[in-house]
């Protein structure tokens, strides 16, 4: 679950840091389970965390460990 705000949007990050330029996908809900494709460009074992970005604010929302 995340709060509602402007242009959320799916990254990769790293120590709780926006990795720019990782924004893949606009988010699809404020709640629940969500599937998104990874671009063939992005390795995810590159990153330490998924996390919820504020484009227009340029701020993150919310961050989720990668196991």
């Amino acid at each position: 679950e995340v709060q509602k705000g402007p242009d959320l949007f799916v990254s990769f990050s790293n120590n709780g840091n926006y990795v720019e330029g990782t924004a893949f996908a606009e988010l699809k809900s404020l709640t629940g389970a969500q599937e998104y494709q990874v671009p063939n460009n992005v390795n995810p074992e590159e990153y330490s965390q998924v996390m919820i970005w504020c484009r227009e604010f340029n701020t993150p929302f919310t961050v989720a460990a990668l196991l």
